[in-house]
């Protein structure tokens, strides 16, 4: 029988993250150390009364509850200001940037390349040449700017810092963005472990210049929807390198930064990863002393958390807030495990800052939703076992089934034209249940890769602490559709998997204790760093 599913919490930030009832004593706690987002504005005057930026205060606050038009303020801490016009700045230097270095990149691709995707070596003897030109020049005027945004934001660096990071998110979707929140979170984390004031300003440099190589990545591979080929993934790691060169001289590494833009995608033990210590290690030299090496390297193990930190935070397709707290812990425990993080870093900075966050709080809702492939894949290769899933599954888009001249074969096999467009395309597993064919000599022709059909994992329930009712689903998928799905009224009908997930598997207890630990103290010791 089919489980019966009602509607999901939502949790998901709301417009009025800032707003404050100024007549809602209960809110006055709340407001202490915090400042006004806005200006003030009486009804029909054009210069505020108060101004943006305002401390509040017990006075304040008296004085606009005197102001008989005036009910809600909205207010956030100093270094959410100090944030969100970094934010707003870095976004504008990224696009001034890209959109030059884009379109000097082509020039140069167009005079001196034969159309063909061009490789690492050709963007990187691009980028020597560009930099020759004085194309990069405006770098350094980026660094003077980065340098007073990060001072701005050290003025009232504390831990909650990194508190409202999400809802700020929704106001700069720019490229500057992920720059700024990773060289927020990397500032977060350096202090907390008791950095000095110089390595936490260091850190947020590095964090704001930490992807400026992607400027170097063709856009028609940087904006690709859809899975990369192995070629575009290989230009796309390379954005490590150009970052390393880009403050280099003569392919000479000097700086932390420059160490940092080039290294922060490789794993603290350098058993994996990608960068300036491995991938390309013989593209740079390094002319740092001792003492530099190890700050650079410090500076370097706080930026790869924050990095991966900010960007699983990040929106997808499937999540439109990013992953859920329960997914980031997952992930980043699972790396861990793999000795992706300096371990001292991970476990007495990160995992201490996490856990303070307001969401960590109750890290299983009701609700939750995502992909299976967020598990660990030990983990993941057993519920597939527990469930036998089918491994296989492959989906078509609506732009494949146009191009393989199959959209009419569909509409002919009455499959719901709706279903179709809700999934954005048909199951291969369908079209052969309906007698279209689809044969791999025919995807060839058309130049068409079918899509893996990904899994979604659902809390429909919370049991206790580490124990949730869940389902399995189509990535695609929500309860509430399937249900709908089934009506007699306007049911469309499910594929055969569906049938099997949402009827025949239904909802199922889980238990997430041990999706819920970090690696143990026993193992963090034995973790010896790859570089020196």
């Amino acid at each position: 029988m089919a489980p019966k599913i009602e509607k999901s919490e939502d949790t998901s930030p709301k417009d009025g993250a800032y707003a404050y009832d100024l007549h809602n004593e209960n809110h006055d706690e709340k407001l202490k150390g915090l400042v006004l987002k806005n200006g003030l504005f009486r009804p029909g005057e054009d210069q505020h009364f108060v101004a943006a930026g305002t401390p509040i205060s017990e006075k304040l606050l008296e004085r606009l509850r005197a102001e008989a038009t005036l009910t809600t303020i909205h207010a956030w801490s100093a270094v959410d200001q100090a944030s969100s016009e970094s934010m707003a700045r870095m976004d504008q230097l990224m696009a001034e940037a890209q959109e030059t270095s884009q379109r000097e990149l082509a020039a140069h691709l167009h005079n001196h390349h034969d159309g063909t995707l061009p490789t690492v070596e050709t963007i990187t003897n691009a980028l020597v040449a560009m930099k020759k030109r004085g194309v990069f020049d405006f770098v350094k005027g980026m660094i003077g700017n980065i340098e007073q945004m990060v001072d701005q934001i050290m003025k009232d660096l504390d831990p909650n810092a990194i508190h409202g990071l999400k809802e700020l998110r929704g106001h700069h979707p720019g490229t500057g963005t992920h720059s700024v929140e990773t060289g927020l979170r990397g500032m977060t984390l350096a202090k907390s472990m008791g950095a000095d004031q110089d390595m936490v300003h260091q850190v947020g440099l590095a964090g704001f210049v930490h992807d400026l190589g992607k400027l170097l990545i063709p856009l028609e591979i940087l904006d690709k929807k859809g899975r990369l080929t192995k070629d575009e993934f290989e230009i796309v790691k390379s954005h490590a390198l150009y970052g390393g060169l880009f403050f280099s001289s003569d392919n000479i590494i000097d700086k932390a930064h420059a160490f940092s833009a080039g290294a922060h995608h490789e794993a603290y033990s350098l058993d994996w990863g990608y960068g300036i210590l491995t991938s390309y290690a013989k593209s740079v030299a390094l002319k740092l002393s001792k003492e530099e090496r190890q700050r650079a390297w410090e500076i370097t193990n706080y930026l790869a958390i924050s990095d991966v930190w900010t960007a699983l935070g990040e929106p997808r397709s499937y999540h439109k807030e990013g992953k859920f707290e329960i997914e980031i812990l997952m992930i980043m425990a699972d790396m861990m495990w793999q000795k992706k993080f300096h371990p001292t870093i991970f476990k007495q900075g990160f995992i201490k800052l996490f856990d303070e966050l307001p969401r960590s709080k109750a890290l299983l809702r009701k609700g939750i939703h995502f992909p299976l492939f967020s598990f660990p894949k030990k983990r993941r290769m057993e519920l597939e076992q527990r469930f036998n899933l089918p491994k296989n599954e492959q989906k078509l888009s609506l732009d494949d089934l146009e191009r393989m001249s199959l959209w009419r074969m569909v509409q002919e096999a009455g499959i719901p034209e709706e279903r179709v467009q809700r999934h954005k395309g048909v199951t291969v597993y369908e079209l052969l249940k309906n007698d279209i064919m689809v044969t791999p000599k025919r995807l060839e022709q058309a130049d068409v890769i079918p899509k893996k059909v990904d899994y979604r994992m659902v809390f429909t329930d919370v049991l206790d602490s580490s124990r949730v009712k869940a389902m399995l689903l189509k990535i695609d998928d929500t309860p509430l559709e399937l249900q709908k799905s089934m009506s007699p009224k306007d049911g469309i009908g499910l594929d055969a998997i569906q049938r099997y997930l949402f009827k025949d598997v239904g909802q199922f207890e889980l238990d997430m204790s041990e999706d819920m630990n970090c690696p143990n103290d026993a193992f963090l010791d034995e973790i010896k760093p790859g570089f020196s």
